[in-house]
Protein backbone atom coordinates (compact mmCIF):
# COMPACT_ATOMS: atom_id res chain seq x y z
CA UNK A 1 0.00 0.00 0.00
CA UNK A 2 0.85 3.62 -0.55
CA UNK A 3 0.44 6.26 1.77
CA UNK A 4 0.88 10.12 0.64
CA UNK A 5 1.47 12.56 3.41
CA UNK A 6 2.71 15.91 3.68
CA UNK A 7 6.45 15.84 5.48
CA UNK A 8 5.55 18.25 8.08
CA UNK A 9 3.29 15.97 10.01
CA UNK A 10 3.55 13.96 12.94
CA UNK A 11 2.74 11.01 10.90
CA UNK A 12 6.08 11.59 8.59
CA UNK A 13 8.22 11.87 12.06
CA UNK A 14 6.65 8.69 13.32
CA UNK A 15 7.12 6.57 9.96
CA UNK A 16 10.98 7.98 9.88
CA UNK A 17 11.46 6.99 13.82
CA UNK A 18 8.78 4.06 14.06
CA UNK A 19 8.62 2.62 10.82
CA UNK A 20 5.27 0.77 12.09
CA UNK A 21 1.69 1.93 11.47
CA UNK A 22 -1.97 1.01 11.27
CA UNK A 23 -4.49 2.02 8.33
CA UNK A 24 -7.92 1.88 9.83
CA UNK A 25 -11.31 2.10 7.52
CA UNK A 26 -14.21 3.61 9.53
CA UNK A 27 -16.98 2.82 8.18
CA UNK A 28 -20.17 5.36 6.54
CA UNK A 29 -21.40 6.24 10.09
CA UNK A 30 -18.27 7.54 11.53
CA UNK A 31 -17.65 10.06 9.18
CA UNK A 32 -18.72 12.83 12.15
CA UNK A 33 -15.79 11.15 14.64
CA UNK A 34 -13.40 11.47 11.07
CA UNK A 35 -14.44 14.91 10.77
CA UNK A 36 -13.66 15.46 14.64
CA UNK A 37 -10.08 14.12 14.30
CA UNK A 38 -9.47 16.58 10.97
CA UNK A 39 -8.29 19.96 12.58
CA UNK A 40 -5.96 17.68 15.20
CA UNK A 41 -2.49 17.14 14.96
CA UNK A 42 -0.02 15.62 17.26
CA UNK A 43 2.84 18.33 16.46
CA UNK A 44 3.97 20.50 18.73
CA UNK A 45 4.21 22.95 17.80
CA UNK A 46 1.72 23.31 15.08
CA UNK A 47 4.01 24.07 11.58
CA UNK A 48 3.40 27.31 10.34
CA UNK A 49 1.75 26.16 7.20
CA UNK A 50 -0.81 24.40 9.67
CA UNK A 51 -0.90 27.01 12.61
CA UNK A 52 -4.61 28.61 10.97
CA UNK A 53 -6.44 25.62 10.67
CA UNK A 54 -4.71 22.88 12.89
CA UNK A 55 -4.37 22.99 16.80
CA UNK A 56 -1.86 20.13 18.98
CA UNK A 57 -4.09 17.40 20.52
CA UNK A 58 -2.13 14.73 22.29
CA UNK A 59 -5.45 12.71 23.15
CA UNK A 60 -6.83 12.35 19.69
CA UNK A 61 -8.81 9.00 20.55
CA UNK A 62 -10.84 10.53 23.34
CA UNK A 63 -11.20 13.77 21.27
CA UNK A 64 -12.67 12.22 18.25
CA UNK A 65 -14.40 9.93 20.69
CA UNK A 66 -12.65 6.85 19.80
CA UNK A 67 -11.46 3.86 21.53
CA UNK A 68 -7.62 2.91 20.99
CA UNK A 69 -7.02 -1.05 20.79
CA UNK A 70 -3.88 -2.81 21.24
CA UNK A 71 -2.11 -4.17 17.86
CA UNK A 72 -1.20 -7.37 17.63
CA UNK A 73 2.29 -6.85 16.06
CA UNK A 74 3.35 -3.21 15.32
CA UNK A 75 3.21 -0.40 18.35
CA UNK A 76 0.73 2.13 16.89
CA UNK A 77 -2.80 1.25 18.47
CA UNK A 78 -5.86 0.51 16.30
CA UNK A 79 -9.34 2.15 16.19
CA UNK A 80 -11.75 -0.30 17.84
CA UNK A 81 -14.41 1.09 16.11
CA UNK A 82 -13.33 0.90 12.58
CA UNK A 83 -14.60 -2.40 11.42
CA UNK A 84 -11.63 -2.86 9.36
CA UNK A 85 -7.80 -2.62 10.99
CA UNK A 86 -4.27 -2.58 8.82
CA UNK A 87 -1.34 -3.08 10.93
CA UNK A 88 1.36 -2.50 8.55
CA UNK A 89 5.29 -1.97 8.56
CA UNK A 90 6.88 0.84 6.85
CA UNK A 91 9.36 -0.41 4.15
CA UNK A 92 10.13 2.40 2.37
CA UNK A 93 9.84 6.35 2.58
CA UNK A 94 9.80 8.47 -1.13
CA UNK A 95 10.34 12.05 -1.09
CA UNK A 96 7.77 13.75 -3.81
CA UNK A 97 8.18 16.63 -5.66
CA UNK A 98 5.67 19.03 -7.74
CA UNK A 99 5.03 22.87 -7.74
CA UNK A 100 1.87 21.99 -5.41
CA UNK A 101 3.57 19.79 -2.79
CA UNK A 102 6.66 22.61 -2.70
CA UNK A 103 4.15 25.43 -1.78
CA UNK A 104 2.90 23.14 0.88
CA UNK A 105 6.05 22.02 2.27
CA UNK A 106 6.87 18.88 0.30
CA UNK A 107 5.96 15.18 0.63
CA UNK A 108 6.99 11.65 1.27
CA UNK A 109 5.04 8.80 -0.26
CA UNK A 110 5.11 5.51 2.51
CA UNK A 111 5.47 2.26 0.87
CA UNK A 112 3.56 -0.43 3.74
CA UNK A 113 3.20 -3.94 4.00
CA UNK A 114 0.00 -5.25 6.03
CA UNK A 115 1.18 -7.59 8.63
CA UNK A 116 -2.46 -8.37 9.77
CA UNK A 117 -5.61 -7.55 8.85
CA UNK A 118 -8.34 -7.73 11.50
CA UNK A 119 -12.04 -7.38 9.98
CA UNK A 120 -15.68 -7.20 12.39
CA UNK A 121 -16.77 -10.87 12.72
CA UNK A 122 -19.86 -9.68 10.74
CA UNK A 123 -18.25 -9.09 7.88
CA UNK A 124 -16.26 -11.77 7.18
CA UNK A 125 -17.96 -14.65 5.05
CA UNK A 126 -16.73 -18.60 5.08
CA UNK A 127 -14.05 -17.73 7.01
CA UNK A 128 -11.75 -15.69 4.92
CA UNK A 129 -13.58 -13.91 2.53
CA UNK A 130 -14.87 -10.52 3.37
CA UNK A 131 -18.93 -9.91 2.55
CA UNK A 132 -19.03 -7.17 -0.21
CA UNK A 133 -22.54 -7.12 0.36
CA UNK A 134 -22.03 -6.19 4.20
CA UNK A 135 -18.79 -3.87 3.80
CA UNK A 136 -19.17 -0.15 3.09
CA UNK A 137 -16.31 1.94 3.61
CA UNK A 138 -16.41 5.35 4.21
CA UNK A 139 -14.94 7.12 1.33
CA UNK A 140 -13.50 10.94 1.35
CA UNK A 141 -13.88 12.40 -2.24
CA UNK A 142 -13.06 16.13 -2.99
CA UNK A 143 -13.08 17.22 1.02
CA UNK A 144 -16.78 15.57 1.22
CA UNK A 145 -17.25 12.13 3.32
CA UNK A 146 -19.84 9.38 1.00
CA UNK A 147 -20.71 5.75 1.24
CA UNK A 148 -20.80 2.97 -1.47
CA UNK A 149 -24.10 2.70 -3.18
CA UNK A 150 -26.14 -0.27 -2.55
CA UNK A 151 -26.36 -0.97 -6.00
CA UNK A 152 -24.06 -4.01 -7.03
CA UNK A 153 -22.85 -3.39 -10.88
CA UNK A 154 -21.00 -6.86 -10.76
CA UNK A 155 -18.37 -8.99 -10.23
CA UNK A 156 -14.78 -9.78 -11.83
CA UNK A 157 -14.08 -13.72 -12.95
CA UNK A 158 -12.11 -14.13 -10.49
CA UNK A 159 -14.15 -13.42 -7.46
CA UNK A 160 -14.64 -16.58 -5.08
CA UNK A 161 -17.88 -15.44 -3.64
Amino acid sequence: MILGLLTETKTADNFARHRECVVNLPSPEMWQKVEKLAPLTGKNPVPDLKAKQFHYEPRKFEAAGLTPLASEIVKPMRTEECPVQMEARVTALHQLAGDRLEELGAGVGAEVEVVRVHVASDFILKDSYIDPTKWSPLIYNFRHYFQLADEDLGKTFRAET
